[in-house]
């Protein structure tokens, strides 16, 4: 059975994280979540409303996370999945989750940002790698 570790935050998208989950799920992968730390995650959902330029955002799902980033060991994963959401923006900042996606590439394993909000934010941390 392959691996993969999803990583996302407070804040990632609910339609992302749990859409991943569960269609890893249904392929036989195995699906870890890591996080900053494990617990609970609030994740949110974007819509738009009449009248506003942009898209508004609302409490979502939750999620729990399997492991934090102290205690992922990246030779127990296949392949990486970093979600999006509002997640990216702090979580580009993370030492500990930059030397994870180090870590994978360095494997040759597929690391896929897989985020279609806050594309800027992501790229630039794939750069720091």
């Amino acid at each position: 059975m392959s691996r993969i570790l999803i990583v996302t935050g407070d804040a990632g998208e609910s339609y992302e994280a749990l859409y991943a989950v569960h269609r890893f799920r249904e392929e036989d992968w195995h699906v870890t979540i890591a996080a900053p730390s494990v617990r609970r995650l609030h994740l949110v959902m974007h819509d738009f409303e009449p009248g506003w330029d942009t898209y508004v955002e609302r409490p979502g799902y939750g999620l729990e996370a399997d492991l934090s980033f102290n205690q992922v060991d990246v030779s127990n994963y296949d392949a990486i999945l970093i979600l999006g959401g509002r997640a990216p923006e702090y979580l580009r900042n993370d030492r500990r989750l930059l030397d994870i996606a180090a870590k994978m590439g360095l494997r040759h394993l597929p690391w896929h940002p897989g985020t279609r909000c806050r594309r800027p934010h992501e790229r630039q941390a794939h750069y720091l790698l």
